[in-house]
């Protein structure tokens, strides 16, 4: 997603409100889908401190057949939104600080990690 001089950051999926970049992207030990962008628009970056703007989006192109199977998959741009539609999709760092963490309890005690944008392989 950060190649190429980086993937667009939109706001829900409008394409007419560009407001960053990805610069960078990896999988994570879990298998997530990790990213590292910049938000540019001031005003979307005031949502995003405040955390009107914390949920992320991929947004997806296809190549298909003409029977409809997949032949290519790929990541058209990135957005911030309110709520995500898969789970766990979230900013969770900001400048270096976390801004969102999951307590999980279980038997074995409880843990702590961090939440990120969620795409397992």
């Amino acid at each position: 997603m950060g190649g190429n001089g980086g993937c667009d950051v939109l706001v829900e999926h409008d394409h007419s409100s560009c407001v960053g970049k990805i610069h960078a992207s990896w999988e994570g030990k879990d298998g997530s889908l990790r990213v590292a962008g910049s938000i540019t628009d001031a005003e979307a970056i005031n949502r995003v401190k405040r955390g009107d703007l914390r949920g992320l989006s991929l947004g997806t192109g296809v190549i298909q057949t003409m029977d409809g199977e997949a032949l290519l998959r790929t990541q058209e741009e990135i957005s911030l939104c309110d709520t995500p539609r898969r789970g766990g999709c979230y900013i969770d760092t900001i400048n270096g600080t976390t801004v969102r963490t999951v307590t999980c309890a279980s038997q074995q005690g409880t843990r702590h990690h961090l939440t990120t944008l969620t795409r397992r392989r």
